[in-house]
């Protein structure tokens, strides 16, 4: 998942939690029942918003979701350990790592991994 669409469900999650907090309208109709409810409206505070669109700009638009990117860690992790181009390689996944940070802590310890694997092939 990309890094503005996991802010857009904390966003949208979080307005659902304060929807449901609301008291509700107490008589037996809708005092205007074509104007929609204060709680439908979602109200984003400004640094939700720019975050939000700072992850919409930096987003590219033929970005990978995060099982595409999951798809290629193995191969992306590898070439970041032997220090080979990845950025030039696999844009699409240097720029989600960027951008993700779930997909970036799981890159990071297999990363880990990899360095340690080959530390010991090193020493042995």
């Amino acid at each position: 998942m990309t890094n503005w669409q996991a802010n857009l469900k904390r966003i949208l999650a979080n307005h659902k939690r304060d929807k449901r907090n609301l008291p509700t309208h107490q008589g037996t109709t809708a005092p205007d029942a074509h104007q929609s409810s204060p709680a439908a409206v979602l109200h984003l505070d400004d640094t939700d918003l720019v975050k939000l669109m700072h992850c919409l700009n930096m987003t590219p638009e033929n970005a990978c979701t995060c099982a595409e990117a999951y798809a290629m860690l193995d191969q992306y992790t590898e070439l970041v350990a032997s220090d080979e181009q990845a950025k030039q390689l696999m844009p699409l996944v240097k720029n989600h790592m960027d951008m993700c940070p779930d997909c970036r802590e799981e890159f990071e310890i297999l990363l880990k991994i990899v360095h340690a694997e080959n530390a010991d092939s090193v020493e042995r």
